[in-house]
């Protein structure tokens, strides 16, 4: 009998059993769950695809693309967490000549000399 890869397990099974769950080592990931309540299967196809690609795209289809998505009640928190992402993400200033923006480091100093070409 062939071993079966537990990602493909996951991917095989209905968007009604799976759930967010953590590693041990801290790594958010869709898991088989028994109890899991039910996601309509198009919801529950584009988090396993975002999943598939990581914890941050899972996390970031939660935060932005399921915000007005009825969702059970682990999900929404996740989505919570992500769209808390997502909010200081797109708040956060990017340039210098913004209002608030963080300064950029100004740039080495040359020693005397070190520009002058040798002939």
């Amino acid at each position: 009998m062939r071993a079966r890869d537990p990602a493909a397990e996951v991917t095989e099974r209905s968007a009604a059993a799976l759930a967010p769950a953590l590693t041990p080592h801290g790594r958010l990931h869709l898991a088989p769950a028994e109890n899991a309540s039910a996601l309509p299967e198009d919801v529950g196809e584009r988090l396993r695809e975002a999943f598939e690609r990581g914890a941050g795209h899972g996390l970031l289809q939660l935060g932005a693309g399921e915000v007005g998505t009825a969702l059970p009640a682990i999900f929404a928190y996740w989505r919570e967490l992500g769209s808390l992402f997502v909010t200081a993400l797109c708040t956060t200033p990017e340039a210098e000549g913004e209002p608030g923006g963080a300064a950029s480091p100004p740039p080495p100093r040359e020693e005397p000399g070190a520009s002058e070409t040798p002939s």
